[in-house]
Parts: structure tokens; C-alpha cells; sequence
């Protein structure tokens, strides 16, 4: 897609043939919003933000305004671009410098000459969160101080530096200014401040699934490459004003060092000048959880292409709000080395900090410009260099097989030299530090693991084509693409690096620049053990493992040989070739092991064709199809349309003579519920995409809706990820929080004055029946009823303990291990923890909800239920397995072994339907193919009757 990009075509031109627009008085934001930036209870929207941008712009000679892309609700999503007027009439050679850099394909001479030509680049966002909305409005001013000043420090930055401004969150920044300036609250919107995902809008920078993440990697990796990337964010520690940088331990081992050094030099920058404004509050490291071992944040997926990330979370409200200081944060640590006193703050405040920090970073790339741009080369050449040698990555799992085979040689030298000096022998025949000559009697000591051939890192991965979920693969590739990843592809059926690579397979090189993100994306992630004073575990700050090849079972070969042969480079979008189409008399066959077929599946619904999954194996085009394959009855329009799908998806349509004549599932258009709350659920909105991208039709439901009853009349399927009540009480964080009276509900009156003030994104005509809360009374009869008449109910996480509970279903939750009193307690923390990280997991395949999935997967275990079954139980079953052995795929695991035997999905059968409980998280951030399809297949079974 290509954005226009007139602003900066018409702004080079000025430069270079007109008078400087500089010498036109700059309009002051209180000029233009009635008000200052951070102004007591004043809020500025997105539209303002806009308007202001562009009205600098017309007045301005230092300011550019660049579109970028398009929101989830449709928004123009801007990027304000600032440096000096002879900067930016050569925009595109430095944005090309800025690349060359970065990919590292040149020589250091060259590189040298380039840096000193060059211009630093700094991204500073914010926003992303819309309800850290005094970071967000941080940027206004920003912008405005670099157009207005004309003191030494802004013109050196102004000359030295290209800066990149960008509001993370458009639809967020509106919703929320808009609801607060409406109602003096921030929040309680009906809706998630960004479409689908709310805040989990940082977590998806390297799946980049939503369109802002989209149009961000664009910019960052893809387009500009900036050095710095500054993620602004609320709110801080306990007591304290601001968190900085540099973070805790552990950081990841696939990240260049120059990156954890040069966020300590960064942040070094930053703390130093707070101290020398007398900014106190300022806290950094120890003080906040935030590490450098995730990748996935707008900050931290930039650590994998050399780039420093930077981070900072600021207290402050829009209302005055009294600032706290706890008697422990009283005495000054390395840490915290001017703390606070207890007093009224104010929004104003925490702008003149924010504003100390952006120019803190900004002073310094123009400080060291030549040195970030050259040493983002240098970590280029770094990963280009290892990506093409033999190289091993320390990580805490080939440190644990290190020291195994250490002990395999130590045992094995100690037992020859007690056999040298003999039973009773003298213990100075065999010198316990002589560990050369003692290792003369090993008849084959263990190679070291840090030098083993067979452990050593991949120079590259192999996606072959005619893998069972090719357009997984293609998704994967995407993501990698969308991260400025090269990706290349074979053009014939070759061998490459010695292994069979059909035509139009992918192929990605280690050998990069991005070889961090390339080899994170891949390869499972070892969280090292973290174990606090008292012998619990430390929680990580978001993720443990991810590895999304793994987790969207996409088939692929490791090379540990040179990538050559016939490769042409991707574009992005990676699309797939058309698939065949063979001739039909009575209908096509296509693959459901194929991502692709949930979407040619319902389309072929929604255009009134016949579709049915067959319940056996059928042979048909010298293939054999098995149970659960979709076949599609040929009628007048069919063909057409099979070779549109074919065309469009890359799946290939078998032809049949005649339909089998076999047990078959006929499929219709499912009518699917998805339960939502008032402000909405990620975990839901995250569902509600998966479900969208798989082209399925989604209706909301709210409390009133499930409490009226017969919801087998609109519902074939229903879906809770949220909203359902406790057994004793309502248990969720939302519902805790309102009893507590940490929060106000929100009342008719407040929606009175809510409403008419938020932008037409939605139809906001439903917030009033969101806002009511499910009641286990007329709530759980009613969806008793709704499975009892051949409904499928859907709980995830959570809320399949609860439904469980409300079911009276024989299935035990949890892991247990025998107590001191010799009765069955709860695992604690040291004996069972698994942060958010990859199980394996065995799914049973000749069962509907398995069919098309492969018999192995690795689930997103995220706190999850574990599910056991009792012997000899009746109208339950197993349909997914917690793997026995080798049970961690990625990520950080204790007491795996509580694991054996229990289920991480379960179908309880009442009835006419079904109850399918999922524990692992079949839809985590939109991202794990090969359990997405799982949960998509109870979801068509809703739709379906037998034949």
C-alpha cells in the first residue's frame, strides 16, 4: 500500500526555492486548543492533535506531516517528521542512509562516509495506551518546543537529527479525551481503547496483526530504521514520578550487547539530566519489573533489529491528584537517588518531565550521531557475520547440557584416576587439578556443547511448500516481512543447504541484519530459572516463551549449511500460487488441514452452496483425504467459484466424480455469540478478530440477551472468555474492584452524558445492556437450556473453572500433591508455575474438534485450568492432552510432571450439545495457527448436523 506523501514533496520544495515559513509566528497549543498541554482537566483529542500538526506545518519550515495509515476504525494515522529545513529537503537520502546502515551490507569504510553524511533518527510515540493520556498529550508539546525554540540545544538537535513524532493510538486518543472532557472520568468507555485489543495493542509488534502495528513496523523497519525508539507510557511506581531505564535482568540472548549498552548510555543521559534540573521522583531498573527478555512491545521488538529501546512510565492524571510518598521510598538508593516529598500534582508537571526526557534523547543522538548511526552498522555486521559462520547463542538451556557433559567428564576422570591409584592407593597418584592427564583414560570425553556441530545456531529456515498448512506459513512470513525481515523464496525445485526445498518454498537467512528477530521467531526461548529470596519463582514481565513457527505449527527445516541457490527475494504481501483445480462432476474435495479452507469454507456458505466434512477417509485423485476433509457439492455456480478460492487462497480442489458415499457433517452458517462487557475484554476482542479473519459472522451478546432466555432462537454457539459469575460471587478483576469501591460503576446518568460524546466508530446504542452484569440466577438455567436443546457453549481460560462449577461437570480442576496431613492440597508456586509459555500438547485427531490439526501442538499455557478426568466418567472426554515428556517447548516451566496425564481441552456432552472447555489458550493475541484451528472447528460444529 502506498501513502501519500505530498506534505513532505511540497515542504522539500519550499526549502529549496522559497523563503523559510519559519519567520511565520508559530501558534502556541494554547492558542489553538484554548488551553495549555497538560492544563488541568483538559484533554486534546486525536482530530485536534491533527489539526494543530498541520496548522505548524503551514506556519513552520522544520515540520512535515506524513500519513501512515489507516486505524481499525478507519482514522488517517499521522507521523509528524521534524529536523532542520536542509534536512528535510534531502529526506529520502537520509532515510536511505538510515537503511544502508542498518541492513549492513557495506563495507566499514563506506559505512564511516555515511555516517558522517548522515542524520541520527529517533522515533518518539505515545499514546499507545489511550488511558495514559497524559504521556499522550506529551507529544503536542514536543512538536510545538521543536518548531518554536530557537535556543543552541534545538537547533544542534534540529540539525543533527531526524525526528520521527507519531500518536501510537488514534481511535484511543479520541475515545478517551472525548469521554473525559464529556465526563471528568478517564476510561470507562463502552469499548477497548484500540478496535479488538486494547492494551495488549502492545503486544503484537512482532505478529504485527492490527493495522496501527502495521503501519508502526513500517516505519521502523521497513522504511525509516531509526536508531533510538522512544515508547512513552503511565503510570510510574508507587511514590515516584518517572521510571527510566536501564531495566532488570534477564535480557534476551538473541539481542546484539551494544543494545544493553547503549540503553544504560541512553538512560545514563536521561537520569543525569533529571538530576541536574532537580526533577526528583526519577527511579530506574529494580524499581519497576520491566526487562529486556520479550520481544513483542513497541520498545522491545526493536531491541531484535539493533535498535535501542527505550521505555518510561510517568504518574500524573488530568484532575490534580495528591502524589503519595511511601515512608520506603523515603531513603535514596542507586536506583532511586532523589525521592519525593508527598504533594498536589498536576498534568503540567509531568509534561515539563516528559519534555526533559525527549530532550535528553534528542541531545544525545545529535551528541553522538556518527557513533549510533555507525554502530547500528556495527550490530548489522555482527548478525550478518554470525548468521554466516558456525555459532552458538548462550542460552540457559545449552549452558544446562554444558554442564551435564562437564559432569559426565569430571565423573568419568575421577573414576580413572581412583582406578590409576588403586583400592587403598595414595591420593597423590592422580592429581585432583591434573584434569588433562586424568581425561587420558576417557575413552570418548563429551564434545563441548559450546563447540557441538549439532547445537550450534541455524544459518537459516526452510518453509517448504508443500507443507499440510501452507497458508500458516504464509501468515508467518507476513509477519516476518512486516518486520523488515528479507524472505527469500525458491523458483524451481531445488536443494537448498542441503535440504529439498519444492518450488515457491520460503526460505529465510540468518545472515542478516534482523538475525535476532529472525532466530526468535523460530527457535524456542529459554527463560533462565528466577527464583526470588524466599524460593518463588519472579514472574517475568510478560511472556516466558513464545516462538511463534512453533506455536502456529508451521512445518520447517533448520539449514546449517550457506543459504545459495535459486532464490528470488519476497515482497510483502506474500500471497501463495494458485492452487489446481481438477475437473468435477459431483463435487471438489480441499484440505482442512489447510488454514485457507475456514475461509473458502464460509464463503462458499454465504454464497448458498453445499458444504460437508466427511466422517472417513476417502482416496480421490490417487490422494488420500481423511476424516474431517470439506467437500463442496457441485451446483450451477460452483466451478466459478472453486477457481476463485483456488485462485485467491492457494488451496487445491480435488475433483469427485460423485460426493463419497460416507457418514458426512453438512455445515451451515453458524449463528456465533460472543459475550462482552461493558469496556470490553482483550481476550474477547482477540477472539472476535480470529474469528472475523476467518471470514465467520459474529454477533455480540450482553447480559440482557442471556438472561431473557431461549437462546437456542439467535445462538448456535456461544462464547466465554469473560462475564460469566462465580459460584460464590463474581470473580473478576472488573467486579472485585467496583465491590472494593476502587471503582465507580457507571450509571444511566453517566452514559447520559458519555455518549453523545464519543466519536461514530460504533453504534453505541447497546452500552446501557453492556453494563449488565451476568446474574448466576436466570443466567446459568438459561444456558443449561441453551446446550440441553444442541447449543455449543465455548469457555476458555477462566471461565471453564466456572462453567465446571455451574455444570456440575465430573471433571477436576488443578494440580495436587499430597499435604502433611496426607490429604490432596494445591500446588504452590515453587512446586507448579508456568508463566505464559509453550506446552506440548497431544490432540486427539480422529475426534471432530481435532480433525485438520496436527497430532502435536504447542499450546499457550497462560495460567491455566488443568483438567482431569476421572476414570470410568461418562459423557466426557479428553480432546487435547498435556504432553508426558519433554513437556516445555519454549519458555520457563517448574513441575511439568503435574502435568501427565491431565487435558488442556475437554468436550462435556448434555443433551442435544456440547460443552467444549478449553484450559490452554487456543486464540493468545491472534497468534497460534495451529490451536486456532482447534477452537474453529467447535465453532463449525455448532453449525453442522449430521448425515
Amino acid at each position: 500500500m502506498v501513502f501519500p506523501r505530498s506534505r513532505v514533496a511540497v515542504a522539500a520544495l519550499l526549502c529549496s526555492i522559497a523563503a523559510p515559513v519559519a519567520q511565520t509566528p508559530i501558534t502556541t497549543p494554547e492558542a489553538y486548543l484554548g488551553h495549555a498541554v497538560g492544563a488541568d482537566e483538559s484533554l486534546a483529542n486525536y482530530t485536534q492533535l491533527q489539526g494543530y500538526w498541520h496548522q505548524l506545518a503551514s506556519e513552520s519550515d522544520r515540520l512535515v506531516v506524513e500519513e501512515i495509515g489507516t486505524t481499525s476504525y478507519g482514522q488517517a494515522m499521522v507521523m509528524g517528521i521534524v529536523s532542520s529545513p536542509a534536512n528535510l529537503a534531502r529526506l529520502e537520502d537520509l532515510r536511505g542512509t538510515a537503511e544502508t546502515l542498518c541492513r549492513a551490507r557495506i563495507g566499514e569504510a563506506e559505512a564511516r562516509e555515511l555516517a558522517a553524511a548522515g542524520r541520527a533518527v529517533v522515533w518518539i510515540d505515545a499514546g499507545l495506551h489511550a488511558t495514559e493520556c497524559i504521556a499522550g498529550q506529551n507529544i503536542l508539546e514536543l512538536v510545538y518546543r521543536m518548531c518554536a525554540r530557537d535556543d543552541a540545544e534545538t537547533q544542534r538537535i534540529l540539525d543533527n537529527v531526524v525526528l520521527l513524532v507519531c500518536p501510537a493510538n488514534p481511535d484511543g486518543m479520541e475515545l478517551i479525551a472525548n469521554a473525559y472532557m464529556a465526563t471528568q472520568r478517564v476510561g470507562d468507555i463502552p469499548v477497548l481503547y484500540q478496535r479488538y485489543v486494547g492494551h495488549d495493542n502492545n503486544r503484537d509488534f512482532y505478529m504485527a496483526n492490527m493495522l496501527e502495528t502495521e503501519a508502526i513496523n513500517r516505519i521502523l523497519y521497513r522504511r525509516w530504521y531509526p536508531q533510538i525508539i522512544y515508547n512513552h507510557h503511565q503510570t510510574a511506581p508507587s511514590g515516584t514520578i518517572i521510571f527510566t531505564p536501564p531495566f532488570r535482568d534477564p535480557f534476551n540472548y538473541y539481542i546484539d550487547p551494544m543494545v544493553v549498552r547503549g540503553i544504560e548510555l541512553v538512560a545514563a543521559h536521561m537520569n543525569a539530566r533529571f538530576a541536574a534540573e532537580g526533577k526528583a521522583g526519577v527511579i530506574s531498573r529494580g524499581g519497576a519489573s520491566y526487562s529486556t527478555w520479550w520481544n513483542g512491545g513497541l520498545r522491545t521488538t526493536g531491541y531484535f533489529h539493533n535498535m535501542i529501546g527505550i521505555l518510561t512510565e510517568s504518574f500524573g492524571r488530568p484532575t490534580p491528584t495528591t502524589l503519595r510518598q511511601p515512608l520506603r521510598r523515603r531513603l535514596p538508593s542507586g536506583d532511586y537517588p532523589m525521592p519525593i516529598e508527598t504533594q498536589q500534582w498536576h498534568a503540567r508537571q509531568t509534561i515539563e518531565y516528559l519534555q526533559t526526557a525527549n530532550y535528553a534523547i534528542l541531545d544525545l543522538a545529535a551528541r553522538y550521531r556518527e557513533e549510533l548511526l555507525l554502530n547500528i552498522w556495527r550490530m548489522g555486521r555482527n548478525a550478518i557475520e554470525r548468521g554466516s559462520a558456525d555459532h552458538w547463542t548462550p542460552t540457559p538451556h545449552l549452558l544446562a547440557e554444558a554442564e551435564r557433559r562437564d559432569e559426565i567428564e569430571r565423573g568419568a576422570a575421577e573414576a580413572a584416576s581412583e582406578t590409576e591409584g588403586g583400592e587403598g592407593g595414595d591420593d597423590e597418584a592422580a592429581p585432583v587439578d591434573d584434569r588433562d592427564r586424568a581425561a587420558d583414560h576417557v575413552d570418548a570425553a563429551p564434545v563441548d556443547a559450546f563447540r557441538d556441530p549439532a547445537l550450534r545456531d541455524a544459518r537459516g529456515y526452510l518453509l517448504p511448500a508443500d507443507q499440510a498448512d501452507f497458508a500458516a506459513a504464509t501468515r508467518l512470513v507476513n509477519a516476518l516481512l512486516k518486520g523488515g525481515v528479507e524472505v527469500l523464496r525458491t523458483t524451481e525445485d531445488a536443494v537448498v543447504a542441503g535440504v529439498r526445498a519444492p518450488r515457491g518454498s520460503y526460505v529465510v537467512s540468518a545472515a542478516q541484519a534482523f538475525r535476532a528477530h529472525v532466530l526468535d521467531m523460530f527457535e524456542p526461548q529459554w527463560h533462565p530459572h528466577d527464583i526470588g529470596a524466599r524460593g518463588e519463582p519472579v514472574r517475568p514481565y510478560d511472556s516466558a516463551g513464545w516462538t511463534p513457527a512453533l506455536s502456529m505449527a508451521v512445518q520447517f527445516e533448520r539449514l546449517m549449511e550457506p543459504v545459495e541457490g535459486s532464490l528470488e527475494p519476497v515482497v510483502y504481501p506474500a500471497t501463495r500460487a494458485p492452487g489446481p483445480v481438477t475437473d468435477a462432476r459431483g463435487g471438489w474435495l480441499f484440505s482442512h488441514a489447510d488454514s485457507a479452507s475456514y475461509i473458502a469454507t464460509n464463503r462458499l456458505l454465504a454464497a448458498g452452496e453445499e458444504v460437508l466434512w466427511i466422517h472417513d477417509e476417502v482416496e480421490a485423485g490417487g490422494r488420500q483425504f481423511p476424516p474431517g476433509t470439506p467437500v463442496v457439492r457441485r451446483g450451477a455456480q460452483t466451478a466459478a467459484r472453486v477457481a476463485a478460492l483456488a485462485a485467491e487462497l492457494g488451496l487445491r480442489f480435488t475433483g469427485l466424480d460423485q460426493v463419497p458415499y460416507t457418514a458426512k457433517q453438512r455445515l451451515t452458517r453458524g449463528r456465533v455469540g460472543l459475550f462482552d462487557v461493558y469496556g470490553g475484554n482483550m481476550a474477547t476482542g482477540w477472539t472476535r478478530w480470529v474469528l472475523e479473519q476467518h471470514e465467520f459472522d459474529v454477533r455480540t451478546v450482553h447480559g440482557p440477551r442471556v438472561h431473557a432466555g431461549d437462546l437456542r432462537a439467535d445462538f448456535d454457539v456461544l462464547i466465554f472468555q469473560t462475564g460469566l459469575p462465580a459460584a460464590e460471587g463474581d470473580g473478576s478483576r472488573t467486579q472485585r474492584a467496583l465491590r472494593r469501591g476502587r471503582r465507580r460503576p457507571i450509571s444511566a446518568e453517566d452514559l447520559e452524558q458519555l455518549l453523545p460524546a464519543l466519536p461514530a466508530f460504533e453504534d453505541w446504542s447497546g452500552a446501557a445492556d453492556a453494563v449488565v452484569r451476568l446474574e448466576a440466577e436466570p443466567a446459568i438455567p438459561a444456558l443449561r437450556d441453551f446446550v440441553e436443546q444442541g447449543g455449543i457453549l465455548l469457555a476458555i481460560g477462566n471461565q471453564a473453572s466456572t462453567v465446571i462449577d455451574h455444570f456440575d461437570l465430573p471433571i477436576v480442576e488443578g494440580t495436587f500433591v499430597p499435604g502433611d496431613d496426607g490429604e490432596e492440597r494445591r500446588t504452590r508456586r515453587s512446586e507448579f508455575y508456568i508463566p505464559t509459555s509453550l506446552v506440548r500438547t497431544e490432540v486427539q485427531t480422529y475426534l471432530m474438534p481435532g480433525w485438520g490439526v496436527p497430532a502435536e501442538l504447542a499450546m499457550v499455557f497462560r495460567r491455566s485450568p488443568v483438567f482431569a478426568i476421572p476414570p470410568d466418567t461418562e459423557g466426557v472426554e479428553a480432546l487435547v492432552r498435556y504432553a508426558a515428556e519433554d513437556t516445555l517447548v519454549s519458555g520457563w516451566a517448574i513441575g511439568t510432571e503435574h502435568l501427565a496425564g491431565k487435558a488442556a481441552v475437554v468436550g462435556a456432552y448434555r443433551g442435544k450439545g456440547a460443552i467444549y472447555l478449553f484450559g490452554a489458550d487456543p486464540i493468545y493475541r491472534g497468534q497460534p495457527q495451529g490451536s486456532i484451528k482447534l477452537f474453529l472447528n467447535t465453532v463449525l460444529i455448532g453449525g453442522s448436523e449430521r448425515t
